[in-house]
């Protein structure tokens, strides 16, 4: 049986941010790839910690899209595990949108039924902004 469907703010800061371009990719040409080794700390509908790894690809000096795959551990709903959040995101001269997912079959614990979505909407340089991240447990 499903569990009624919830929703909250979450906040996340980086802890590290390290990226470089990707191997062959040409500093100074467009469209270029990069790629991005991160660690978040959550609060809110989540806590805990996380480790994550993006590809970039930048069409301009001020406008790309962005992939990734995120492994958090730590607790929803006071219920404690891991899960990895897959990314999809957009970044031009506004600031950055975000749609993250849970992967089915990534929890861990008794995370291991969780099921959810979020999103986004920041301006650049905006520590902690608030992920609408919707979810439920599947019992």
């Amino acid at each position: 049986m499903d569990s009624i469907e919830k929703t909250s703010d979450v906040r996340f800061h980086a802890t590290l941010w390290d990226e470089i371009p990707a191997e062959g990719s040409d500093l100074e040409a467009l469209p270029r790839l990069a790629r991005v080794h991160a660690t978040n700390e959550y609060e809110g509908g989540i806590t805990g910690t996380s480790i994550l790894d993006y590809t970039f690809l930048y069409v301009s000096e001020t406008f790309g899209t962005y992939v990734g795959f995120e492994q958090v551990t730590g607790a929803v709903d006071r219920r404690e595990g891991s899960f990895c959040l897959r990314h999809e995101g957009t970044f031009d001269t506004h600031g950055i949108t975000l749609v993250v997912s849970v992967v089915e079959g990534s929890g861990t614990g008794e995370l291991s039924s969780l099921r959810g979505h979020g999103s986004l909407t920041a301006a650049h340089g905006e520590d902690g902004a608030p992920l609408v991240f919707s979810h439920y447990f599947v019992d």
